[in-house]
């Protein structure tokens, strides 16, 4: 049952042989300087870029946190006409009635009229 769990894993090695002779040695010590140049260049463009893009990205955030504030005070408003629209509703469905106005007589006793719906 356990073998059935077990499945082969795979491990890739990748080993960089440096080459034996001068002109190998020196084509690698070439293309390492490029790459280091080249991630310098990209580190300072990158750098560069969001330098310029923070006042845009600054102002677009105080815009949709304005933008979330209005929409939250929307939705308060909304649930709190809803609640009260529901406690409203609850209240006249059922007309209130004195509990002496089903018995015949009483009414007249106390002299007040029915509630008109």
């Amino acid at each position: 049952m356990l073998a059935a769990c077990a499945t082969p894993q795979y491990q890739t090695t990748v080993r960089l042989i440096a080459p034996d002779d001068a002109q190998g040695r020196a084509c690698v010590q070439g293309c390492e300087a490029q790459k280091a140049t080249c991630q310098t260049d990209c580190q300072t463009r990158y750098q560069a870029c969001a330098k310029e893009l923070e006042p845009q990205v600054e102002a677009r955030y105080a815009e949709a946190l304005k933008a979330y504030e209005l929409d939250l005070r929307q939705y308060a408003a909304a649930l709190r006409q809803y609640e009260m629209q529901l406690r409203f509703e609850w209240f006249y469905s059922r007309p209130y009635r004195h509990p002496y106005w089903g018995i015949p007589g009483l009414d007249r006793i106390f002299r007040r009229p029915l509630p008109s719906r």
